[in-house]
């Protein structure tokens, strides 16, 4: 007798084909990218201050808040956030028109982590994340929602480096 369903019986081999690989790789220790935890850093709350850095603070909050950790004052560990600053440059001209074709767009800020009653653990250093993108002159409206789009995946990839170099700092005190 043939089977009725076909489709039905390559699809529960490819489900189980599927299922092996994710249990391999959570038994290997993979995750995705912005999953990590501060819980082994032994943080229950930070106390998050910025004064040029507004849009970055309120990213850095969220992924903090994600990752378990209550954000407000009276925190065993302050986190200050200065000069959020986006700067764009040219990488590449068109030979042909002499017009920029391709931009870098660089966000910087200033992050200082102190604990409280000591020294501070990270004093004013450099968080720089970049992105190219291709500039179109006829799709202007479309690059500029473009580059605001690019903005805030900066700021994602500069919290998420912010906090791993928190996690590294408390974790090794």
């Amino acid at each position: 007798m043939r089977n009725r369903h076909p489709l039905r019986a390559y699809a529960l081999s490819h489900t189980g084909i599927i299922l092996a690989l994710a249990l391999t790789m959570q038994g290997c220790g993979f995750q995705l990218r912005g999953s990590q935890s501060l819980t082994t850093a032994h943080i229950s709350s930070l106390s998050l201050h910025s004064t040029t850095a507004d849009d970055l603070a309120r990213e850095v909050k969220s992924q903090l808040q994600l990752a378990g950790v209550a954000v407000n004052t009276g925190a065993d560990y302050t986190l200050s956030l200065e000069n959020e600053i986006y700067d764009r440059a040219v990488l590449s001209v068109s030979p042909q028109t002499g017009k920029a074709e391709e931009f870098q767009l660089t966000m910087t800020a200033r992050i200082s982590l102190a604990r409280a009653g000591n020294a501070d653990l990270i004093s004013n250093e450099l968080i720089s994340v970049s992105h190219d993108y291709l500039f179109d002159e006829d799709a202007l409206l479309g690059k500029a929602s473009e580059e605001n789009a690019l903005k805030a995946n900066l700021r994602r990839q500069a919290a998420a480096d912010i906090i791993r170099r928190v996690h590294a700092k408390t974790k090794a005190n």
